[in-house]
């Protein structure tokens, strides 16, 4: 790596940081760059909040350094700054949404960079969201609500005091502008890619789970990931069922059950597929896969469905994953995810099952436009920039500031 100071080291700030958490966005992005700081020499570490005992942790190499403070208190709190002095790095990197540019900030006098990566949404594009969503995730949704309605003054007020603001989308680079940031200071990273996510299974694995999900042989539709449906699972049930009473198919819905409330909402998808009269054409799983078994379940789907009404990452990480693997998505007009699958899949309205079944109907159905989106998809990854990649640009734009900021105070 060229142009980098090896002898540094950096502070992450960031919210929530488990081991649990590594392989979801935000989280994802921050471990990465966190391990490929640490394979290039860096003294990097992450500040998360937590009552850990003793406050240290490791997750594949990477150190955490626990705070006894809130996640909303993360980035402002006195015990924070407190460990950012004992700590004295040469740049802290901060993990905000929107409202974090008015929260306190570590005043340290150290270069500081932002990183964005919730989606930042207009009104009308939250309020689009039905009642039952508000009433299920009231704080995420109101959260974009607010950001929604930010005043352009606190917003360009609160943005001075980071030497950088990093986004993860063409999209929210383009929306922070039209807030009133300035382009200059707004960089553009996105996540990165591992090797390992482009290697595919054998084709013995893949008819192994065809075997399984579909001896009939009928196309499959895969979903996977949280089964909220605030992702969309509700509306893919619904639109299946119109796609089911058209063409002979399976719907195949792999479920990541993280806490109480997914195995509520799973629960209700299961009603809602018996009340569609589906059972014989639906499967729910909920049980753990290890990334290699997802893999074989993804290529093995005809398309991939993400309904997403909201997203909580501009970019999902699940998105990546399947066109890694050469799979057809249809997906939704949300922040970052127009502009990965241009060309390379359908996105539709958020919401509207409807026009998600045409969708899904039409590209079963166009089996050679199908391959072709796939194969678009497969060669767009081939070429997207990797996690190391990613890091190496983060950590030349902190020696530019770090750089620029020694020549500031010499006499």
């Amino acid at each position: 790596m060229q142009d980098v100071v090896l002898e540094m080291k950096v502070c992450i700030l960031c919210f929530g940081f488990q081991a649990q958490n590594i392989n979801r966005q935000p989280w994802r992005y921050i471990f990465e760059l966190a391990k490929n700081f640490i394979a290039d020499g860096i003294d990097a570490k992450v500040i998360s909040n937590g009552t850990a005992v003793p406050p240290f942790a490791q997750v594949d190499g990477v150190t955490i350094r626990y705070v006894d403070t809130s996640d909303r208190m993360l980035q402002g709190s006195r015990e924070t700054l407190a460990v950012l002095q004992e700590e004295n790095p040469d740049a802290i990197i901060v993990l905000i949404g929107l409202l974090g540019l008015l929260k306190r900030k570590p005043r340290l006098g150290k270069p500081t960079i932002a990183i964005l990566t919730s989606p930042i949404y207009d009104a009308g594009e939250v309020l689009r969201v039905a009642l039952p969503e508000l009433l299920k995730h009231t704080k995420l949704v109101c959260t974009h609500l607010l950001e929604a309605i930010l005043p352009r003054i606190a917003l360009k007020r609160g943005a001075k005091f980071f030497d950088r603001i990093i986004v993860l989308s063409a999209r929210n680079r383009t929306r922070l502008a039209s807030r009133g940031l300035s382009l200059e200071t707004v960089d553009l990273v996105k996540p990165g890619i591992r090797e390992e996510d482009l290697v595919l299974p054998s084709c013995s694995e893949v008819e192994a789970v065809n075997a399984e999900v579909a001896p009939d042989g009928v196309p499959i539709v895969l979903y996977f990931g949280a089964p909220l449906t605030l992702r969309g699972t509700d509306t893919l049930i619904q639109a299946f069922a119109e796609v089911a009473d058209t063409i002979p198919s399976r719907l195949v819905i792999m479920s990541r059950i993280d806490d109480a409330s997914s195995i509520k909402e799973h629960g209700m998808l299961q009603k809602m597929v018996e009340s569609h009269g589906l059972t014989d054409r639906v499967v729910l799983k909920s049980a753990f896969l290890s990334p290699g078994e997802m893999k074989k379940h993804i290529c093995a789907a005809s398309i991939v469905c993400l309904p997403f009404k909201l997203v909580t990452s501009d970019v999902p990480i699940t998105i990546l994953e399947a066109m890694a693997l050469g799979k057809p998505i249809v997906s939704t007009c949300l922040d970052g995810i127009p502009e990965l699958l241009e060309g390379r899949g359908i996105v539709v309205t958020p919401g509207r099952h409807k026009e998600l079944a045409k969708a899904i109907i039409n590209m079963i159905s166009n089996s050679e436009a199908n391959k072709r989106l796939g194969e678009h998809a497969r060669d767009f990854m081939l070429t997207y920039p990797r996690w190391q990649t990613q890091s190496h640009e983060i950590l030349a734009m902190i020696e530019k500031i770090v750089s620029r900021r020694s020549c500031e105070v010499k006499p």
